[in-house]
C-alpha cells in the first residue's frame, strides 16, 4: 500500500542535500577535472531542486529546507572523511556514497509514495542521473 507522502518533497529534500553537500565539498578539491564534474553535478541537483519546488508550490505545498540537524550530520561526516584523506579517490568515493544514498531515498519514495506522472518521471530521471554520476566518478577512484 502506498503511503500518503509526496514524491516531490523527497526529490526536493534529496536534491537540496546533494547541492548543499557538493557546495561544501568543492573548496577542498584541488583536481580541476574533478571540480568540473562536481560543478556539473551541483547544477543538476539545482535543476531538480528548482523543478520539484515548482511542482510543490503548484500543488499548494511549501518546499521545506534541509533541517539543521541533517545539515550538521552531513557536514560532520564530510569533515571526518576529509580529515583522513583528501585525495581525488577519497573524494570520489565520498561523492559516490552520496549518490547511492540519493538513489535509495528517491527509489523508496517512488515505491512508497503516491505521485503525479510528472513527479514520477522526474524521480526516475533523477535516479538515472545519479547512476550516471556514479559512473563518471569511478574514473577518479
Amino acid at each position: 500500500m502506498r503511503k500518503s507522502c509526496n514524491l516531490n518533497e523527497a526529490l526536493f529534500r534529496t536534491a537540496s542535500m546533494g547541492r548543499d553537500s557538493l557546495s561544501r565539498l568543492m573548496p577542498f578539491v584541488e583536481d580541476a577535472s574533478l571540480i568540473a564534474e562536481l560543478a556539473e553535478m551541483r547544477q543538476e541537483y539545482n535543476c531538480v531542486e528548482r523543478d520539484s519546488a515548482r511542482r510543490l508550490v503548484r500543488s499548494g505545498k511549501r518546499p521545506k529546507p534541509i533541517s539543521r540537524a541533517a545539515r550538521a550530520a552531513a557536514d560532520a561526516s564530510m569533515r571526518a572523511h576529509l580529515a583522513m584523506r583528501r585525495d581525488r579517490s577519497a573524494i570520489a568515493k565520498m561523492v559516490i556514497q552520496g549518490n547511492v544514498m540519493a538513489i535509495i531515498e528517491v527509489t523508496r519514495a517512488i515505491n512508497n509514495c503516491r505521485a503525479e506522472k510528472d513527479a514520477a518521471e522526474a524521480a526516475k530521471e533523477f535516479v538515472c542521473g545519479q547512476q550516471q554520476a556514479i559512473d563518471r566518478m569511478t574514473a577518479y577512484l
